[in-house]
């Protein structure tokens, strides 16, 4: 479609075999990649339940 395009993602979605080149060769110019904290306490107080281990 030639379109460019950009998002927002998880370091998961990085790190996982051919996933990026793959976005790239579909359009993808730039991806945003957050990092909240390191801290379980702080994630449990934030409720990011999902970024817990």
């Amino acid at each position: 479609m030639g379109r460019l395009w950009q998002a927002a993602g998880t370091v998961n979605s990085v790190v996982r075999p051919g996933l990026l080149e793959k976005a790239v060769a579909a359009g993808l110019r730039s991806l945003f990649v957050g990092f909240e904290t390191l801290s379980q306490e702080n994630l449990r107080s934030g409720e990011k339940y999902q970024n817990l281990n």
